[in-house]
């Protein structure tokens, strides 16, 4: 084990909202087990997974958007699938003291666009602050807006191995070659990438970093997506 090299990624709490308890069992059994391995003789790093992009980040956008206009007095209707949140309500008074009703008179999309990277930011400003707090230290903050040209790589990749199929308009991983109980979608109908597109290359690229042993520590609701990557990882011809 001495100088064996561990990658444990945890918490990754999405930066769209607080964290709640679930996260903190995570950031409380990761970090205890770093210290284990470290103790061990193993070269630890902890990472966290920052899952900066994708319709959930148009979310959040939108949602401190519309909360800025509404405090601007405009009547709206807010939507059920929009962040429903007090901190959503925080953000946008935020926006509106620092900066008045300039966004009112500029193109919405582009508006929504800086919201969402500017309430991102906050959030994760707050996360980093109270896991501090709860005394936990990351090595990494891996971003998966960096992840772009990898992810095209990887798709191309396993189209090139025939590993991948086109059905319904969109472009799925046979992953039950390997395991997995379904075959899972890689690009939507819509030209998305799907965010099992995006794990496929982070994954990749923590194995290219030289890590000899991978660790994710997820959330209960996570249960289902051990299938896949174990798949994804067997695929690409790793243990």
């Amino acid at each position: 084990r001495n100088g064996k090299k561990v990658l444990i990624e945890f918490v990754s709490a999405n930066p769209t909202g607080p964290l709640h308890v679930g996260h903190g069992r995570g950031a409380a059994v990761g970090d205890t087990l770093a210290n284990i391995l470290s103790f061990c003789g193993y070269e630890v790093k902890r990472e966290y997974y920052i899952n900066d992009v994708g319709k959930q980040m148009e979310t959040l956008g939108r949602s401190v958007y519309l909360r800025y206009v509404e405090l601007l007095g405009r009547d709206i209707e807010y939507p059920q699938e929009c962040y429903q949140g007090e901190y959503i309500k925080e953000l946008a008074s935020d926006i509106l003291k620092n900066s008045g009703d300039k966004y009112l008179h500029e193109p919405e999309d582009k508006v929504i666009e800086y919201f969402s990277s500017l309430a991102a930011e906050k959030i994760l400003d707050e996360i980093k602050i109270n896991l501090e707090d709860f005394g936990v230290f990351f090595d990494c903050w891996f971003s998966e807006k960096t992840l772009a040209k990898e992810v095209k790589d990887i798709i191309d990749w396993l189209k090139k191995r025939g590993l991948t199929y086109e059905k319904d308009g969109a472009t799925w991983f046979a992953t039950s070659r390997f395991g997995d109980e379904k075959d899972r979608v890689l690009i939507r109908a819509n030209g998305t990438v799907t965010y099992f597109a995006s794990d496929i290359a982070y994954h990749h690229k923590k194995i290219e970093r030289g890590f000899d042993l991978l660790v994710n520590i997820w959330g209960a609701d996570h249960h289902g997506y051990l299938p896949r990557i174990r798949a994804a990882l067997m695929a690409m011809g790793y243990d």
